[in-house]
């Protein structure tokens, strides 16, 4: 089962390798080393967008 993986890291949600790369054709985000990061009030957009797609969704959150 393939899914994309979303770090949450403070303020900000970080994406990374072929993730990283699903997200740059979906939404056109810049990949920079392999990761794409976006802010906090557009992680309902984006999970909007993969679950159109039918892409299941792994978010993680530090504790």
């Amino acid at each position: 089962m393939k899914f994309v993986t979303i770090r949450k890291m403070g303020l900000f949600y970080q994406v990374f390798d072929d993730d990283a790369f699903i997200l740059h054709y979906l939404l056109d985000y810049k990949v920079i080393d392999r990761k794409v990061g976006f802010p906090n009030n557009a992680i309902n957009k984006v999970i909007n967008i993969l679950e159109a797609k039918k892409l299941i969704i792994r978010l993680l959150a530090r504790i």
